[in-house]
Protein backbone atom coordinates (compact mmCIF):
# COMPACT_ATOMS: atom_id res chain seq x y z
CA UNK A 1 0.00 0.00 0.00
CA UNK A 2 1.40 3.29 -1.31
CA UNK A 3 0.13 6.50 1.12
CA UNK A 4 0.87 9.90 0.17
CA UNK A 5 0.99 12.54 2.49
CA UNK A 6 0.40 16.25 1.91
CA UNK A 7 1.39 19.05 4.10
CA UNK A 8 -1.99 21.12 4.81
CA UNK A 9 -2.02 24.46 3.62
CA UNK A 10 -4.26 26.83 5.09
CA UNK A 11 -5.13 30.51 3.78
CA UNK A 12 -2.80 33.12 5.33
CA UNK A 13 -4.63 36.56 5.06
CA UNK A 14 -2.58 39.28 5.64
CA UNK A 15 -3.76 43.10 5.38
CA UNK A 16 -1.37 45.26 4.12
CA UNK A 17 -3.44 48.95 4.35
CA UNK A 18 -4.82 50.51 5.84
CA UNK A 19 -2.97 50.01 9.52
CA UNK A 20 -4.80 48.74 12.48
CA UNK A 21 -5.83 51.73 15.25
CA UNK A 22 -5.27 54.40 12.81
CA UNK A 23 -7.43 57.33 12.16
CA UNK A 24 -7.99 59.31 9.05
CA UNK A 25 -10.14 62.30 7.70
CA UNK A 26 -10.46 61.10 4.45
CA UNK A 27 -13.96 59.13 3.80
CA UNK A 28 -12.70 57.17 0.90
CA UNK A 29 -9.77 54.88 1.78
CA UNK A 30 -7.92 51.83 -0.46
CA UNK A 31 -8.34 48.68 1.21
CA UNK A 32 -4.96 46.32 0.23
CA UNK A 33 -4.26 43.24 1.73
CA UNK A 34 -2.51 39.37 0.57
CA UNK A 35 -3.85 36.17 0.53
CA UNK A 36 -2.27 32.82 0.17
CA UNK A 37 -3.10 29.49 -0.57
CA UNK A 38 -6.12 30.95 -2.12
CA UNK A 39 -6.84 30.93 -6.31
CA UNK A 40 -10.55 31.71 -6.57
CA UNK A 41 -12.22 34.97 -5.77
CA UNK A 42 -15.13 32.80 -4.41
CA UNK A 43 -12.45 31.76 -1.44
CA UNK A 44 -11.98 35.31 -0.68
CA UNK A 45 -14.83 37.47 1.56
CA UNK A 46 -14.10 41.42 2.63
CA UNK A 47 -16.59 43.29 4.76
CA UNK A 48 -16.99 46.94 6.36
CA UNK A 49 -18.26 47.32 9.59
CA UNK A 50 -19.95 43.77 9.38
CA UNK A 51 -21.47 44.34 5.95
CA UNK A 52 -20.15 42.55 2.93
CA UNK A 53 -18.26 44.00 0.29
CA UNK A 54 -19.36 42.89 -3.14
CA UNK A 55 -16.80 44.56 -5.38
CA UNK A 56 -13.56 44.27 -4.95
CA UNK A 57 -10.39 42.57 -7.26
CA UNK A 58 -8.23 39.43 -6.82
CA UNK A 59 -5.17 38.67 -8.11
CA UNK A 60 -5.01 34.37 -8.16
CA UNK A 61 -1.03 34.81 -9.28
CA UNK A 62 0.11 37.06 -6.35
CA UNK A 63 -2.97 36.76 -3.55
CA UNK A 64 -3.79 40.50 -3.97
CA UNK A 65 -6.72 41.55 -3.00
CA UNK A 66 -7.98 45.82 -3.31
CA UNK A 67 -11.10 47.42 -2.20
CA UNK A 68 -12.30 50.78 -2.28
CA UNK A 69 -14.37 51.58 1.34
CA UNK A 70 -16.27 54.18 2.31
CA UNK A 71 -16.03 55.24 6.01
CA UNK A 72 -18.70 55.99 8.42
CA UNK A 73 -17.83 58.39 10.88
CA UNK A 74 -16.32 57.14 13.69
CA UNK A 75 -14.72 53.73 14.47
CA UNK A 76 -14.75 51.50 11.39
CA UNK A 77 -13.73 47.69 11.22
CA UNK A 78 -12.93 46.26 7.91
CA UNK A 79 -12.30 42.33 7.88
CA UNK A 80 -11.11 39.86 5.06
CA UNK A 81 -11.53 35.79 5.30
CA UNK A 82 -10.13 33.45 3.31
CA UNK A 83 -10.98 29.94 2.93
CA UNK A 84 -9.97 26.61 1.28
CA UNK A 85 -10.26 22.44 1.36
CA UNK A 86 -7.69 22.49 4.52
CA UNK A 87 -9.22 25.64 6.52
CA UNK A 88 -9.79 29.29 6.79
CA UNK A 89 -8.03 32.28 7.91
CA UNK A 90 -9.31 36.13 8.51
CA UNK A 91 -8.14 39.17 9.30
CA UNK A 92 -9.34 42.39 10.50
CA UNK A 93 -8.26 46.36 11.21
CA UNK A 94 -10.07 49.21 12.89
CA UNK A 95 -9.83 52.78 11.19
CA UNK A 96 -11.50 55.83 12.86
CA UNK A 97 -12.88 58.56 10.81
CA UNK A 98 -12.92 61.83 11.57
CA UNK A 99 -14.78 64.28 9.57
CA UNK A 100 -12.55 67.17 8.62
CA UNK A 101 -13.23 70.36 10.86
CA UNK A 102 -11.41 73.51 8.79
CA UNK A 103 -11.65 77.19 10.28
CA UNK A 104 -14.73 79.38 8.85
CA UNK A 105 -13.75 82.92 9.47
CA UNK A 106 -16.73 85.61 9.63
CA UNK A 107 -16.19 89.36 10.02
CA UNK A 108 -19.34 90.27 11.68
CA UNK A 109 -17.63 93.77 12.03
CA UNK A 110 -17.41 96.58 10.63
CA UNK A 111 -19.37 95.92 7.50
CA UNK A 112 -17.53 95.37 4.26
CA UNK A 113 -17.04 98.82 2.68
CA UNK A 114 -18.21 100.79 5.58
CA UNK A 115 -17.35 104.88 6.08
CA UNK A 116 -15.14 105.93 9.18
CA UNK A 117 -14.47 109.27 10.70
CA UNK A 118 -12.05 107.62 13.28
CA UNK A 119 -8.80 106.00 12.46
CA UNK A 120 -9.83 103.38 14.94
CA UNK A 121 -12.47 100.74 14.67
CA UNK A 122 -13.37 97.44 16.46
CA UNK A 123 -13.36 94.16 15.11
CA UNK A 124 -15.13 90.99 15.69
CA UNK A 125 -15.55 88.03 14.14
CA UNK A 126 -16.54 84.25 14.50
CA UNK A 127 -14.27 81.50 13.84
CA UNK A 128 -15.55 77.86 14.00
CA UNK A 129 -13.30 74.98 14.54
CA UNK A 130 -10.26 77.11 16.37
CA UNK A 131 -10.88 78.25 20.17
CA UNK A 132 -7.70 80.00 20.94
CA UNK A 133 -4.87 82.75 19.15
CA UNK A 134 -3.48 79.15 17.90
CA UNK A 135 -3.49 79.52 14.21
CA UNK A 136 -4.92 82.51 14.25
CA UNK A 137 -3.72 85.97 12.49
CA UNK A 138 -5.04 89.24 12.43
CA UNK A 139 -3.93 91.79 9.91
CA UNK A 140 -4.45 95.39 8.90
CA UNK A 141 -3.27 96.80 5.54
CA UNK A 142 -0.79 93.54 4.95
CA UNK A 143 0.86 94.34 8.24
CA UNK A 144 0.17 91.66 11.44
CA UNK A 145 -0.97 92.77 13.97
CA UNK A 146 -0.34 90.40 17.54
CA UNK A 147 -2.23 92.16 19.74
CA UNK A 148 -5.65 90.25 19.37
CA UNK A 149 -8.15 87.46 21.42
CA UNK A 150 -10.44 84.60 20.08
CA UNK A 151 -11.69 83.30 23.12
CA UNK A 152 -13.97 79.86 21.70
CA UNK A 153 -14.20 81.36 18.55
CA UNK A 154 -15.40 84.78 19.69
CA UNK A 155 -12.64 86.79 17.69
CA UNK A 156 -12.25 90.37 19.30
CA UNK A 157 -9.17 93.00 18.03
CA UNK A 158 -8.88 96.80 17.55
CA UNK A 159 -7.72 98.02 14.13
CA UNK A 160 -6.03 101.16 14.72
CA UNK A 161 -4.26 103.94 12.83
CA UNK A 162 -6.02 103.40 9.85
CA UNK A 163 -4.90 105.56 6.89
CA UNK A 164 -6.95 107.91 4.80
CA UNK A 165 -9.07 105.94 1.91
CA UNK A 166 -9.14 102.08 1.83
CA UNK A 167 -8.08 99.85 4.34
CA UNK A 168 -7.80 95.94 4.35
CA UNK A 169 -8.67 94.29 7.41
CA UNK A 170 -8.00 90.41 7.28
CA UNK A 171 -8.85 87.92 9.66
CA UNK A 172 -6.92 84.53 8.63
CA UNK A 173 -7.29 80.74 10.43
CA UNK A 174 -5.90 77.07 10.15
CA UNK A 175 -5.76 73.80 11.99
CA UNK A 176 -5.12 70.36 10.69
CA UNK A 177 -7.78 70.42 8.41
CA UNK A 178 -7.15 73.18 6.58
CA UNK A 179 -7.28 77.51 6.77
CA UNK A 180 -10.12 80.00 5.90
CA UNK A 181 -9.54 83.67 5.81
CA UNK A 182 -12.25 86.81 5.94
CA UNK A 183 -11.39 90.28 4.90
CA UNK A 184 -13.20 94.08 4.62
CA UNK A 185 -12.55 96.93 3.00
CA UNK A 186 -13.12 99.84 5.08
CA UNK A 187 -12.70 103.33 4.09
CA UNK A 188 -11.65 105.91 6.35
CA UNK A 189 -12.73 109.84 6.25
CA UNK A 190 -11.71 112.32 8.73
CA UNK A 191 -14.52 114.24 9.51
CA UNK A 192 -14.39 118.07 8.47
CA UNK A 193 -16.05 121.27 10.21
CA UNK A 194 -19.33 121.34 9.15
CA UNK A 195 -20.99 123.41 6.44
CA UNK A 196 -22.54 126.30 7.34
CA UNK A 197 -26.82 125.63 6.64
CA UNK A 198 -28.51 126.94 3.60
CA UNK A 199 -31.93 127.89 3.58
CA UNK A 200 -34.19 128.13 0.69
CA UNK A 201 -38.41 128.46 0.17
CA UNK A 202 -39.68 126.01 -2.08
CA UNK A 203 -43.21 127.03 -1.83
CA UNK A 204 -43.45 130.15 -2.55
CA UNK A 205 -41.08 130.17 -4.96
CA UNK A 206 -40.57 133.79 -5.33
CA UNK A 207 -41.90 136.42 -2.75
CA UNK A 208 -44.93 138.80 -3.17
CA UNK A 209 -47.51 135.39 -2.89
CA UNK A 210 -51.34 136.63 -2.72
CA UNK A 211 -53.25 134.50 -0.47
CA UNK A 212 -56.87 135.16 0.41
CA UNK A 213 -57.08 132.33 3.74
CA UNK A 214 -56.50 132.39 7.34
CA UNK A 215 -53.30 130.33 6.61
CA UNK A 216 -51.23 129.05 3.69
CA UNK A 217 -48.44 125.83 3.67
CA UNK A 218 -44.76 126.62 3.09
CA UNK A 219 -42.09 124.33 2.32
CA UNK A 220 -38.16 124.94 2.40
CA UNK A 221 -34.98 123.03 1.65
CA UNK A 222 -32.85 123.62 5.26
CA UNK A 223 -29.69 121.50 4.57
CA UNK A 224 -26.94 121.07 7.12
CA UNK A 225 -28.80 120.91 10.48
CA UNK A 226 -29.38 117.89 12.77
CA UNK A 227 -32.79 118.14 13.50
CA UNK A 228 -35.95 120.81 13.69
CA UNK A 229 -34.11 122.24 16.85
CA UNK A 230 -31.80 123.93 14.76
CA UNK A 231 -34.47 125.78 13.14
CA UNK A 232 -36.79 129.00 14.03
CA UNK A 233 -39.61 130.55 12.02
CA UNK A 234 -41.04 133.72 12.79
CA UNK A 235 -43.37 136.24 10.97
CA UNK A 236 -43.44 139.93 10.80
CA UNK A 237 -40.46 139.05 13.94
CA UNK A 238 -43.04 137.30 16.31
CA UNK A 239 -41.83 133.12 16.47
CA UNK A 240 -44.11 130.46 14.80
CA UNK A 241 -45.06 127.55 16.69
CA UNK A 242 -45.07 124.26 15.16
CA UNK A 243 -43.82 122.91 11.38
CA UNK A 244 -42.37 119.64 10.89
CA UNK A 245 -38.75 119.06 9.89
CA UNK A 246 -37.77 115.83 7.59
CA UNK A 247 -33.61 115.08 8.09
CA UNK A 248 -33.68 112.62 5.98
CA UNK A 249 -35.22 114.79 2.91
CA UNK A 250 -33.65 118.16 4.72
CA UNK A 251 -37.13 119.88 4.10
CA UNK A 252 -39.49 121.96 6.37
CA UNK A 253 -43.16 122.37 5.84
CA UNK A 254 -45.04 124.38 7.99
CA UNK A 255 -48.72 125.27 8.19
CA UNK A 256 -48.30 129.25 9.35
CA UNK A 257 -51.26 131.97 9.96
CA UNK A 258 -51.24 134.66 7.38
CA UNK A 259 -52.44 138.39 8.89
CA UNK A 260 -54.15 141.21 6.86
CA UNK A 261 -51.92 142.93 5.09
CA UNK A 262 -47.85 141.81 4.62
CA UNK A 263 -46.56 138.97 6.18
CA UNK A 264 -42.85 138.72 6.38
CA UNK A 265 -41.82 135.02 7.09
CA UNK A 266 -38.28 134.01 8.13
CA UNK A 267 -37.07 131.02 8.44
CA UNK A 268 -33.53 130.63 10.39
CA UNK A 269 -31.03 127.65 10.80
CA UNK A 270 -27.64 127.64 12.90
CA UNK A 271 -25.29 124.86 13.14
CA UNK A 272 -21.69 124.90 15.04
CA UNK A 273 -20.16 126.42 11.91
CA UNK A 274 -22.78 129.00 11.11
CA UNK A 275 -26.25 130.06 10.27
CA UNK A 276 -27.70 131.01 7.40
CA UNK A 277 -31.77 132.87 6.61
CA UNK A 278 -33.88 133.03 4.37
CA UNK A 279 -36.89 135.22 4.15
CA UNK A 280 -40.29 135.58 1.96
CA UNK A 281 -43.14 137.77 1.89
CA UNK A 282 -46.91 136.84 1.11
CA UNK A 283 -49.87 139.51 1.13
CA UNK A 284 -53.43 138.81 1.89
CA UNK A 285 -55.74 141.52 0.90
CA UNK A 286 -58.22 143.47 3.60
CA UNK A 287 -61.52 141.86 3.87
CA UNK A 288 -64.11 143.46 2.95
CA UNK A 289 -66.51 144.13 6.01
CA UNK A 290 -69.44 141.82 5.74
CA UNK A 291 -70.59 138.83 7.78
CA UNK A 292 -70.41 135.33 5.67
CA UNK A 293 -70.64 132.57 8.26
CA UNK A 294 -69.99 128.94 7.08
CA UNK A 295 -72.66 126.57 6.51
CA UNK A 296 -73.10 122.87 6.43
CA UNK A 297 -75.35 120.36 4.36
CA UNK A 298 -74.62 116.62 5.15
CA UNK A 299 -76.20 115.70 1.75
CA UNK A 300 -75.70 111.92 1.88
CA UNK A 301 -74.68 108.97 4.53
CA UNK A 302 -74.21 105.98 2.86
CA UNK A 303 -75.19 102.61 3.71
CA UNK A 304 -72.73 100.90 5.73
CA UNK A 305 -70.68 97.94 4.15
CA UNK A 306 -69.82 94.89 6.31
CA UNK A 307 -66.28 94.03 6.97
CA UNK A 308 -65.55 90.51 5.91
CA UNK A 309 -62.58 90.87 8.27
CA UNK A 310 -64.19 92.66 11.32
CA UNK A 311 -68.00 91.55 11.71
CA UNK A 312 -68.18 94.54 14.18
CA UNK A 313 -67.09 96.72 11.95
CA UNK A 314 -68.27 98.51 8.75
CA UNK A 315 -67.56 101.78 6.24
CA UNK A 316 -69.72 104.21 5.60
CA UNK A 317 -69.14 107.32 3.35
CA UNK A 318 -70.14 110.92 4.32
CA UNK A 319 -70.82 113.18 1.33
CA UNK A 320 -71.40 116.99 2.22
CA UNK A 321 -71.78 120.73 1.17
CA UNK A 322 -69.40 123.30 3.03
CA UNK A 323 -69.53 127.21 2.20
CA UNK A 324 -67.45 130.13 3.82
CA UNK A 325 -64.37 128.10 4.81
CA UNK A 326 -61.08 128.21 2.56
CA UNK A 327 -59.03 125.60 4.21
CA UNK A 328 -59.31 121.91 5.71
CA UNK A 329 -58.45 123.19 9.32
CA UNK A 330 -61.27 125.35 9.67
CA UNK A 331 -63.58 121.76 9.51
CA UNK A 332 -64.01 119.66 12.58
CA UNK A 333 -65.47 115.96 11.51
CA UNK A 334 -65.82 113.79 14.97
CA UNK A 335 -67.08 110.02 14.83
CA UNK A 336 -68.48 108.71 18.06
CA UNK A 337 -66.51 111.71 19.72
CA UNK A 338 -63.55 110.94 17.62
CA UNK A 339 -61.52 113.99 15.23
CA UNK A 340 -61.39 112.75 12.00
CA UNK A 341 -58.94 114.00 9.74
CA UNK A 342 -58.74 111.87 6.88
CA UNK A 343 -61.05 113.58 4.12
CA UNK A 344 -61.21 115.71 1.40
CA UNK A 345 -62.03 119.48 1.07
CA UNK A 346 -62.22 121.27 -2.28
CA UNK A 347 -62.39 124.81 -0.97
CA UNK A 348 -63.75 126.33 -4.71
CA UNK A 349 -66.84 123.85 -4.79
CA UNK A 350 -67.24 122.92 -1.07
CA UNK A 351 -67.53 119.51 -1.55
CA UNK A 352 -66.27 117.44 1.38
CA UNK A 353 -66.14 113.75 1.74
CA UNK A 354 -64.69 111.12 4.26
CA UNK A 355 -65.07 106.90 4.32
CA UNK A 356 -65.12 106.25 7.71
CA UNK A 357 -65.10 103.24 10.16
CA UNK A 358 -68.46 102.77 12.26
CA UNK A 359 -69.45 100.00 14.83
CA UNK A 360 -72.13 97.70 15.47
CA UNK A 361 -75.44 99.87 17.09
CA UNK A 362 -75.62 103.52 17.03
CA UNK A 363 -73.05 105.84 15.67
CA UNK A 364 -73.01 109.75 15.39
CA UNK A 365 -71.39 111.72 13.19
CA UNK A 366 -70.94 115.83 13.68
CA UNK A 367 -69.34 117.80 10.77
CA UNK A 368 -68.52 121.58 11.96
CA UNK A 369 -67.23 124.45 10.19
CA UNK A 370 -65.90 127.54 11.59
CA UNK A 371 -64.54 131.13 10.10
CA UNK A 372 -64.60 134.37 11.41
CA UNK A 373 -68.01 135.44 11.16
CA UNK A 374 -69.14 132.05 12.83
CA UNK A 375 -69.74 128.41 12.58
CA UNK A 376 -72.16 125.66 11.54
CA UNK A 377 -72.35 122.23 12.61
CA UNK A 378 -74.90 119.51 11.38
CA UNK A 379 -75.04 116.01 12.81
CA UNK A 380 -76.53 112.25 11.83
CA UNK A 381 -77.18 108.96 13.18
CA UNK A 382 -76.18 106.00 11.54
CA UNK A 383 -77.25 102.46 13.05
CA UNK A 384 -75.28 99.09 12.44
Amino acid sequence: VNITYRRPTPPVVTIIAPENNGSTTNSNITLRARVQHVTNKNQVTVSLNGSNVGIFSFNAGTGEITAELTLTEGNNTVRVRASNNDGNDEKSVGIRYRKPAPPVVTIQSPENNAELESNIVQVKAVIQNVNSNRGVTFSVNGRNVPLFNNENGQFTASAENLRIGENTITVAAQNADGADQASVMVMYKPKGPDPKPVVKFITPARGGLQVRAAETQIKASVLHVRSAEDIQIDRNGKPLGEFSYDAKAQELTATVPIEYGANAIRIIAANRTGSDTATTMIYRPEAISRSNPPSVNIVSVSQPTLNPMNPNQSTTTVIAQIRGVETASQITFLVNGERITDFTFEARTGAFQSTVHINRGSNTIILRAENLDGKDEKSRTIDF
